[in-house]
């Protein structure tokens, strides 16, 4: 059974052949991931369009080119792009991002929309078998809000796929654990960068009872080019996860204690990523994304340390 309609999977392979010049939307501009990769696109020499909440968003100072997301679909470069990258952010909360989503959806299949939607998805979202990566066919198990966010948002694409109006050719990526911040967004997410901040300011690194769960950790750049070489690839799957390097929450604490010589810890709940802490391991199978692409990733994460913070 496939994930997808024979239209939508036929005109995958017209899209592979299509000389159309490339145009990029990215919804969600505004937040860590829409920011970062809209700069990464942006250097492919390709036209990008920013469609962000705030109009007047900035990324190291430098002004974006950005559409309000509440005139989305009515902005016409928005609506004509090859690719849309949708990057809302879960954390405004279940019923916002659901209504967000929808009408975006609903606005392009009104408009027509032909082209394909990358949707940035979390293998948090997934169920691993005991001691066995997330591999695309892993269980969907949301433990909080905006697990369920990002889960309902997968659904609501496929849908929006199985539509009658237009051809679009969705592309949900799952990621496990960004790190790194190359355009100052304040607070970015995810425990790395929590902790990361933590030991800027010399306080603690609290680490919970779940800390021996291992994580794939990607740097923010090798995530965003991850993605631009599977949109580039001609053959991107429906579903595909983007791998990083295994490594426990323990072991990237650890290491992060040491480089800033900060207190590290055992305890109960943190503050850091609460329930994902004890959702056990969610390191993601790296097997589709080979066989789709041959990606190098730039960054270790202990290389990424000694130089954020040479011991």
């Amino acid at each position: 059974m496939t994930l997808f309609p024979d239209r939508v999977l036929k005109f995958m392979v017209m899209k592979a052949t299509s000389s159309k010049a490339s145009i990029y939307s990215v919804i969600g501009a505004d937040t860590y991931l829409g920011a970062h990769m809209l700069k990464h696109l942006r250097q492919t020499g390709q036209r990008v369009i920013g469609i962000a909440h705030d109009e007047t968003f900035h990324y190291n100072a430098e002004p974006v080119n950005t559409v309000n997301s509440d005139k989305i679909p009515e902005d016409t470069p928005a609506v004509d792009a090859e690719w849309i990258v949708i990057c809302i952010d879960p954390d405004m909360g279940f019923e916002k991002y659901t209504r967000k989503m929808k009408k975006l959806l609903d606005g392009l299949t009104e408009h027509g929309f032909a082209g394909d939607i990358c949707f940035l998805s979390s293998a948090s979202i997934c169920m691993a078998e005991m001691g066995e990566p997330i591999s695309e066919h892993a269980t969907v198990y949301p433990r909080n809000e905006q697990g369920l966010a990002l889960a309902t948002g997968e659904n609501l694409l496929k849908v929006f796929a199985c539509g009658k109006k237009g051809y679009a050719v969705p592309h949900i990526m799952r990621f496990g654990v960004p790190y790194g911040n190359e355009i100052g967004v304040k607070n970015p997410p995810c425990f790395v960068n929590r902790m990361i901040a933590d030991a800027e300011k010399k306080s603690p690194l609290r680490i919970p009872l779940g800390g021996n769960a291992k994580r794939s950790l990607t740097h923010i750049s090798d995530l965003c080019d991850s993605v631009i070489e599977l949109m580039a690839s001609g053959s991107c799957p429906p579903l595909v996860n983007i791998p990083g390097e295994v490594k426990t929450i323990h072991e990237a604490g650890s290491a992060i204690s040491a480089r800033y010589r900060v207190v590290f810890s055992a305890c109960g709940l943190s503050g850091y990523d609460d329930p994902d802490y004890f959702a056990g391991d969610q390191h993601l199978s790296e097997k589709l994304f080979r066989e789709t692409v041959k990606y190098t990733p730039a960054y270790t994460f202990e290389h990424w340390l000694d130089q954020m913070h040479p011991l």
